[in-house]
Formats: C-alpha cells, structure tokens, sequence
C-alpha cells in the first residue's frame, strides 16, 4: 500500500470509528476522494477495496460503495487503523537452520524499519505446506496495508513457494524473499536477497591459490548436484586456476593440482594413505558445505588423522550445528541481510516510481578457525 492509499484507507477508517459514517452509508464518490486528496481514482478504489476485504463496504455498480448495515467491529477498526500505519509482514520458515539467516538477520531487520517507524508482523510457513493457510497470510497481509511481505525460506520451503508462485504474483503487497538457493527459478516477481554461490566460490578458491595452496581435493556428493553446489564448485575452479584460456567455461591450465572425492565411494583408503605420505601437509581439502566438512573430519578420525594438523580443510555455510568441529568456512553476512532488507523496504522510492523488482547478491566472508593453516 503506497502513501496515497493509505492515507485514503486512513481517513475512511477514522470517519467510521468516530461515526461520521454510519451502518448503510454512501461513500464519497471516488472522484471526489481523489481530488479531496490530490491523488488518483486508482488510489481510491485499492483503499476502498482494503475496506471491502474486511467486509466494512459493499460495492454496488451505478449505486456506489456503502458501509455494511451491520454495526462494524471497533476492535477491527482499531486494529486496521493502527496497522495501516506501517507495518511489514515477515514469513518465516519453520525449520531455519541458522545458516542464511537467523536471529541476527531478524534484529537488524526489526531496528532498520523501527528507526523508520515501520512495525513487524511476524508469521511462520503454514503447517503441511498448507495452500488455503498461505492464501489467507497474503490476504491478512493485503487487508492490512503492509508495506511489504518478506519471505526467510530453509529447506524445504521452496516446493511450497513454487507451488505459490500464482498466489505471489496476484498479491497487491510488494514482495520480497531471501534468495539462498537456486530451486526457485522464476523469482523475478519479487524483490531479493540473493546468496551469491558462484562469487563465494571465487573468493574462498582466490584465497587458497593466494595462499599457495598446489594440491586440492574438493569433497562433495557424487550424484547430481543441486545448483548452489555447481555453482560454488564452478566458482572454485576459476578462484584457483586464476584468469587464461577457458575450456567448457572453465581455465584449462591451473597451477593447483585439482581433484574431486566423494565419500560415499570407494576410494576412501587411498586419500587417507595421500594424507600420511603428505609430509609437508599440502594437502587442502575444499568441503562444498560444512556437513561433507564434518562427515569428513569423522571419517578421517576413525584414521587417527585430524584436520589442522594431519591436513587442511575449509568449507562453506558456517552451520552453527558444526561450528564445535571449528571448520574454516564462508561466512553468510546474516546482520547485513537484515539492514538490506530493512533499506529496499524504508528507502522504496524506486518501487513506486518503477513497478519492478530489485535484487541484492551478498557474499560471504571466510572464518578462519582450526580446521586449516592461517590463511592471509
């Protein structure tokens, strides 16, 4: 809801609750709203329409919009005209696992729109991914005027937010979601925060090749990778090869002698007796996600060998459910995912001057912990 609609909605609200206008009513015509209020007959009916939405008008065609002949809620009126104000709606996953965004990413959210007067409505994905519950959240979201719905997905929630795509782009509420993943591929709806998989391969492959690390063994699944996984392993390849001619979109001449192992195969034994011929731990294993990271350490510890020491591991995601493990991973800047979000709703100028979306990548900054030598 812009500026215009609300102060129309507003001021139709206020005539209601202090009964300027009464059970069966006429409404002013629009035309005439429109002029009293500077603004556009569409402005008019959307407020109008706020109001039919919670059942305080109907709308008849030749007759005009009359208040309902039942005596309105004041408990609704009063709840609509405090929300109308400024109010954001975030949608949260039921299962966040801390690694895209957390407590953190709420915070700096909530203290951006509060120094901007804005207030927060927070409500979690429908159980059993139910539709009819998702429609009733954008049509609460709608009704109230929010300034926008944000949307902090996990895993999981992505089948559910396809399946909504229809319901999204009918919504008269800006949208805005965290883009971690790849298995949303027709987002550009919505505004986003996007995780940038490729460039965070990139960084942390530039890093090590920097760091002078010659042999790497990248540890990932061996089936068919999800996106974000091809996406960092395609990023790593170009950080640690450096710039040259490309072969397939990728260096054809790298100076880190560059392997893959995937730890559900056979194999393992003769990365571990690599390990014990490595004198001069050269080795760095490159982990697609902290879980193969962790998977890893305690496959190589049933070996007697132990990352930091015997050989050198980093990874990415920073999980907090492996941070115990103290992995050298890609940090998600999940403070700076708040404030982002916090901005493109408070400074949203662009969305009513031009009805599109904007997108937002982050990268992630590497944590040196124990799992690997200090890198510079």
């Amino acid at each position: 809801m812009n500026s215009a609609i609300r102060t129309v909605f507003r001021h139709l609200l206020r005539q209601i609750m202090e009964g300027r206008l009464s059970p069966g009513d006429l409404l002013p015509t629009e035309t005439a709203l429109a002029e009293e209020f500077g603004t556009t007959r569409m402005n008019v009916f959307r407020a109008i329409e706020q109001l039919k939405l919670h059942g305080l008008v109907v709308r008849r065609k030749r007759a005009g919009t009359t208040l309902t002949s039942s005596t309105p809620d004041p408990e609704l009126l009063r709840r609509l005209f405090n929300e109308s104000s400024k109010i954001v709606y975030l949608l949260l996953s039921r299962n966040p696992r801390g690694i895209h965004w957390s407590r953190a990413t709420l915070s700096a959210l909530a203290q951006t729109l509060k120094n901007a007067g804005y207030g927060i409505r927070r409500i979690r994905f429908p159980e059993n991914s139910d539709p009819i519950e998702f429609q009733r959240i954008l049509d609460r979201a709608t009704a109230d005027g929010a300034a926008a719905l944000v949307i902090f997905p996990d895993t999981g929630d992505e089948t559910l937010l396809r399946k909504q795509i229809p319901r999204l782009l009918a919504t008269k509420t800006p949208i805005m979601i965290l883009h971690r993943s790849d298995d949303l591929d027709r987002l550009d709806f919505a505004s986003s925060v996007v995780i940038d998989h490729f460039s965070d391969g990139i960084r942390l492959g530039t890093l090590l090749r920097r760091n002078g690390v010659r042999n790497a063994i990248i540890l990932r699944n061996s089936g068919s990778p999800p996106v974000w996984s091809r996406l960092r392993m395609a990023g790593l390849k170009i950080g640690l090869c450096g710039s040259g001619e490309s072969t397939n979109g990728f260096p054809s001449e790298c100076p880190v002698f560059l392997e893959e192992f995937h730890p559900e195969l056979s194999g393992a034994e003769r990365i571990f007796t690599k390990i014990r011929e490595d004198r001069n731990r050269e080795l760095f294993f490159i982990a697609i996600n902290d879980e193969y990271a962790a998977a890893f350490i305690a496959l190589a510890q049933k070996h007697g060998l132990s990352a930091g020491c015997d050989y050198h591991l980093a990874a990415f995601d920073d999980n907090p459910k492996y941070r115990s493990l103290g992995i050298s991973t890609m940090h998600v800047p999940q403070k700076q995912i708040g404030e982002l979000f916090g901005r493109m709703i408070c400074e949203n100028s662009w969305y009513h001057q031009y009805p599109v979306h904007v997108s937002v990548r982050v990268e992630s900054q590497f944590i040196q912990r124990k799992s690997c030598r200090k890198l510079k």
